[in-house]
């Protein structure tokens, strides 16, 4: 487990290279205080188990994959069945892989931790070798996560990326206030597979309390750069998502016991491998670069 931490504040990331590169906590500043607002695991066991995916990096596909198979370039692959009850594969397997510490910086604004992953392509079911560089920026009151992807093959590399934060400011989500930008909702079947519709929604566009609301809920969005806003006015935290051109979907998804709430900005949409719906082709020695950033006010 690595610890970044600012020189003169108690703002810090804690990431696990071991377990891909994964941001187990994360606490920045606001005013005078200092507030975690991730929803991590507590213990090495948990850990291990990497129960609800927390916090992970998904490549190289986000959410699922229906029935576990994809056909690229004639050729039909078959991921190992991860979510039986849906008999599904789900969240590719970059969360279970080591990383290498590549730097570890500080400087008088702040910090900055990158990684590295060497994957070389020795999956039967995804014979694309790739590196993922995984950059944590570290300010006050944001931290800006990069991720470059460099497809070390000598073929085409279908890729899609995401990441699976829960956010909690130490309430439950109902009290909470939600906006999201102008999106259109991905409708699902009940294996959470999308039908190829998607349908213009308002829900949530002006800031409103979540509720009873329950999420497990896919969107496009329809505009390049986004921002989703997590408002807790009791203990006056506004948590800011944002995200650059290349994440163009978003997940929500609210766990049974309702103290955090996962916000997942994603690049492409579920079985994107299979109805390609922003799916990233990447050429040989071709390198693709997203970035989002969490800030707190």
């Amino acid at each position: 487990m690595k610890v970044l931490k600012l020189e003169s504040e108690k703002i810090s990331i804690e990431v696990i290279p071991e377990k891909g590169a994964k941001l187990n906590a994360l606490m920045l500043k606001r005013g005078d205080d200092v507030i975690e607002i991730i929803d991590g695991y507590k213990t090495p066991e948990e850990i291990i188990e990497n129960e609800g995916s927390k916090s992970s990096i998904l490549a190289p596909f986000p959410n699922r994959i229906a029935d576990g198979k994809f056909e690229f370039n004639g050729d039909v692959y078959q991921f190992p069945i991860n979510m039986p009850e849906e008999n599904n594969a789900i969240h590719g397997f970059i969360e279970h892989e080591g990383f290498e510490v590549v730097s570890d910086e500080k400087n008088e604004y702040g910090g900055r931790l990158a990684l590295r992953h060497t994957y070389p392509g020795d999956k039967a079911y995804f014979p694309f070798p790739f590196s993922l560089d995984v950059i944590y920026e570290l300010s006050e009151n944001t931290l800006t996560c990069t991720v470059n992807v460099t497809n070390n093959g000598s073929t085409e590399l279908p890729f899609g990326l995401g990441w699976h934060p829960y956010f909690r400011t130490g309430i439950l989500v109902n009290e909470l206030g939600l906006q999201i930008p102008e999106v259109e909702e991905i409708e699902v079947d009940d294996r959470l597979i999308p039908t190829g519709k998607k349908v213009k929604s308002s829900h949530f566009e002006k800031l409103e309390k979540i509720g009873v609301k329950e999420f497990d809920t896919g969107y496009a969005f329809q505009n390049p750069r986004n921002q989703v806003l997590l408002i807790d006015e009791k203990n006056d935290v506004a948590i800011s998502i944002e995200t650059d051109e290349g994440y163009g979907y978003l997940q929500i998804y609210t766990p049974p016991h309702r103290e955090s709430i996962a916000i997942e900005p994603m690049t492409c949409s579920a079985d994107a491998f299979n109805n390609k719906d922003g799916l990233r082709i990447v050429n040989p020695g071709e390198v693709i670069s997203h970035s989002f950033s969490i800030k707190v006010t």
